[in-house]
């Protein structure tokens, strides 16, 4: 299970990150839409815009746990270091 997939009431990053945001009275972003998440995912992890097949599955998908799916998948080290973000 990846952490994202946590409530934040029992994720231990979320609870220092809203603790901090709490401490400097800054309300939490909402959600990003998922177009978005894909774009950002892609670029932070792998410093590539994703290809327009994996975005159209993305989008496409309905399983609520995609965006942690996503994540998980594209931090696989083995795809990361080979390349194959392409």
């Amino acid at each position: 299970m990846s952490l994202c997939s946590r409530s934040p009431a029992t994720n231990p990053g979320y609870k220092r990150v809203l603790a901090s945001l709490n401490m400097l009275n800054i309300l939490p972003s909402e959600l990003c839409a998922a177009q978005e998440v894909v774009r950002r995912v892609f670029l932070d992890l792998g410093g590539l815009l994703p290809p327009p097949d994996e975005t159209r599955a993305f989008l496409a998908d309905t399983d609520p746990g995609k965006r942690d799916g996503l994540i998980d998948n594209l931090l696989d080290v083995s795809r990361i270091s080979s390349g194959r973000l392409r």
